[in-house]
C-alpha cells in the first residue's frame, strides 16, 4: 500500500542588506543564527543573517510566523532598539516554505490582526513559497 504524502512546511527569519559583521546582529538579538555570510553575500549581493525555526507540524502559516515572533520577542533586545536594523538597505524577512503533497490542498494563509500588526510595526516582510 502506498503511503500518503504530507505537506511539509518550514520557516526562517532572515536579515540582509546590513553593513556590519553578522556577529553584531547575533549580539544585538542574543539569538544564534543557523547561517550567516561573512564575506560571501547571497545571490542578491547582500550579507545575510538567518535562523531556521524548529519544524512544527502545522500547515497554518500563522503558527509558523507566531513561533518566529515569539523567538524574536524573547531575544535579549528587540529589533526596534538596535540601530543596525534602521539602516536604509536592511531587509527583515520571514520565509515560510511549503512542499505541498499532491494529495493535499496546501498551506492555510490566514493571519490574525495582531500578527499582521507586529509584522507591519517591525517592517518585516512575509514571504510564502509553496
Amino acid at each position: 500500500m502506498r503511503m500518503r504524502n504530507r505537506t511539509t512546511v518550514r520557516s526562517s527569519f532572515a536579515i540582509s542588506g546590513f553593513d556590519c559583521d553578522p556577529s553584531e546582529i547575533t549580539h544585538a538579538l542574543g539569538i544564534v543564527p543557523t547561517r550567516t555570510s561573512t564575506e560571501a553575500p547571497d545571490r542578491s549581493g547582500f550579507k545575510y543573517w538567518e535562523f531556521d525555526q524548529k519544524e512544527i507540524d502545522s500547515v497554518f502559516v500563522e503558527e509558523h510566523v507566531a513561533k518566529i515572533i515569539e523567538r524574536l520577542a524573547n531575544s535579549s533586545h528587540t529589533i526596534m532598539e538596535s540601530p543596525i536594523f534602521k539602516t536604509k538597505n536592511v531587509e527583515l524577512n520571514i520565509f515560510v516554505i511549503a512542499k505541498v503533497s499532491e494529495n493535499d490542498i496546501g498551506v492555510r494563509m490566514c493571519l490574525s490582526p495582531e500578527i499582521s500588526k507586529y509584522l507591519s510595526d517591525h517592517c518585516i516582510n512575509l514571504v510564502i513559497d509553496g
